[in-house]
């Protein structure tokens, strides 16, 4: 993950310095690292005033080879650039037509290729690309990677966050880049320029979580196996009960690959789990020591039963809390 980051800065760096290729092309499912560089290239290219002359944009499923390449073909008017977009690259299907530009591209005008998905490398037109321009993949995201997209757009603000903080905020947001890069600007605004260490009762205020009863103190109790506990947070929760199950999915599922991988150790935990530290590992190796294998099963089994009853596929005439607080029962207790 950390080359992606690298990769991006810079590449953004030589976008910025006028170091430009004549051939960009983004290629992956992740639309964010894309989109970002696309958007750039076209802001430092292309001069707004005589953007009707010197900015096309196209897309893989409308354009055929001869109409795209009369555009790469044509000269910038009143400019020294001209930038030719095409988007859905990936539905373009005259790659073979286009291999003879790409081995000679014009240094006056820069294609960028917008390839959503995967590139098959062993093509031509690929190899083109590589040798006399830029290919920039962007992978896709899994829940590992959501900790190190926090730190990395935590960095760019000027912040740091505590390990308690990454996991809270990565339970909470998933590997979305946008989403994560919202969230830290944000938060940024709401501490002021002074504060840059941020621990994790400064998000409780940040998100509006009540200090004590949050889902994160509830899912730290069902660690523990304390049923008092869980009962007395659950009842306080303010949060809706479907969004509330989601975390408890996702964190029986990891206490169950745990036990299914036979950690015996932080460390294994972090490789099992892709975390970034030992930190939380240890509290989730602690929270799989409470529960047997076949508890964890039925758990997920409890918790997939209430998603349908509080999506409404069953019918079910107690109210959703209700629904939580006994799922709950069944987990914790033996």
């Amino acid at each position: 993950m950390a080359d992606i980051f690298k990769d991006f800065e810079t590449l953004k760096q030589q976008i910025e310095q006028r170091q430009w290729k004549p051939l960009y092309c983004f290629c992956g499912e992740e639309p964010y690292f894309r989109t970002e560089l696309i958007n750039l290239l076209i802001k430092n290219v292309v001069d707004d005033t005589f953007a009707e002359f010197n900015k096309d944009v196209v897309y893989g499923d409308e354009v055929t080879a001869k109409q795209l390449l009369s555009l790469l073909r044509t000269p910038p008017m009143m400019g020294n650039f001209r930038l030719v977009l095409l988007k859905e690259a990936q539905r373009f299907k005259q790659w073979d037509a286009m291999v003879p530009l790409l081995e000679k591209p014009l240094s006056s005008v820069i294609f960028v290729i917008d390839y959503v998905g995967k590139l098959d490398k062993r093509k031509k037109w690929v190899k083109a690309i590589q040798k006399n321009g830029v290919l920039f993949e962007s992978p896709t995201l899994y829940d590992y990677h959501t900790a190190a997209l926090i730190q990395y757009f935590a960095k760019h603000y000027g912040l740091s966050l505590d390990e308690a903080a990454i996991d809270l905020m990565a339970q909470r947001l998933g590997p979305q880049p946008k989403v994560i890069q919202a969230e830290m600007e944000k938060l940024k605004l709401f501490l002021g320029e002074k504060t840059k260490e941020v621990q994790v009762e400064v998000l409780y205020d940040f998100l509006g979580f009540h200090r004590k009863y949050n889902v994160f103190a509830l899912l730290n109790a069902l660690g523990e196996r304390n049923f008092d506990k869980v009962m007395e947070i659950v009842q306080h929760l303010d949060e809706h009960p479907l969004k509330t199950s989601y975390h408890l999915f996702h964190y029986l599922l990891r206490l169950l690959l745990i036990k299914s991988q036979g950690c015996k150790s932080a460390k294994e935990v972090v490789q099992v789990l892709g975390l970034r530290s030992t930190y939380i590992a240890k509290q989730y190796l602690q929270a799989s020591q409470h529960y047997l294998k076949e508890e964890l099963e039925r758990g997920l089994e409890a918790l997939h039963q209430l998603d349908r009853y509080l999506k409404g596929i069953k019918f079910s005439v107690m109210e959703g809390k209700q629904w939580l607080m006994w799922t709950l029962y069944q987990i914790v207790v033996r």
